[in-house]
């Protein structure tokens, strides 16, 4: 990978710009459903191709969707990256924390962007990254308020450096919990796009 520069007065051909780094879309499309369960499960995820990873490079993940729940459970979401595409690891870029939700809701709206920046590479590679969060339909806080007088919840986490294998595979994006099992608590994601900025 090279990268290039201008200097002050340069005219920027046409050469010029399309060497410069640019976004990537690594994936788009909708995730999936978590219902009737305890286990923490990808709902918006992308793969990292082993050696992709260069310091200085973002890769990025935003998602949204709905929820609805019964009775009052609570729901996490976390930002993961690992080397299973089935089961997200211990690694990760922060988590809304198990949130008590509302009771009885339905199709309340959500969004999560996480992100992190490559310090380093290798078999212990550094990174750094953070989650943030918004959904309507937590007990919790206070306004500002939807329009449906729904409370609207910002959570945002991240304050370590995690370390990854940039050597292989990685699985990279968004996980979802529900501390409790029943076929009315459902989180879908509607759709997700994925990104590398190098």
């Amino acid at each position: 990978m090279t990268s290039t520069a201008a200097v002050a007065g340069q005219k920027l051909s046409a050469t010029f710009l399309n060497n410069m780094r640019t976004g990537q879309l690594l994936t788009s499309s909708s995730g999936t459903t978590v219902a009737s369960s305890t286990t923490e499960t990808w709902v918006a995820m992308c793969v990292i191709p082993a050696n992709d990873m260069a310091v200085g490079m973002v890769y990025r993940v935003e998602a949204w969707g709905l929820w609805s729940n019964t009775s009052t459970p609570t729901l996490n979401l976390r930002a993961k990256i690992g080397t299973s595409s089935t089961t997200p690891g211990s690694n990760g870029y922060g988590q809304l924390g198990a949130t008590t939700t509302q009771s009885g809701v339905s199709n309340r709206l959500w969004t999560a962007k996480t992100q992190f920046t490559v310090e380093s590479t290798g078999a212990t590679a550094s990174t750094f990254g953070y989650l943030k969060v918004k959904s309507a339909g937590f007990v919790a806080g206070t306004a500002p308020f939807l329009n449906d007088a729904v409370e609207l919840t910002t959570g945002m986490d991240g304050t370590t450096t995690t370390t990854v294998d940039s050597t292989v595979i990685n699985y990279f994006g968004i996980t979802a919990t529900w501390g409790t099992s029943s076929s009315s608590n459902t989180l879908t994601c509607r759709g997700f796009a994925a990104e590398r900025l190098i």
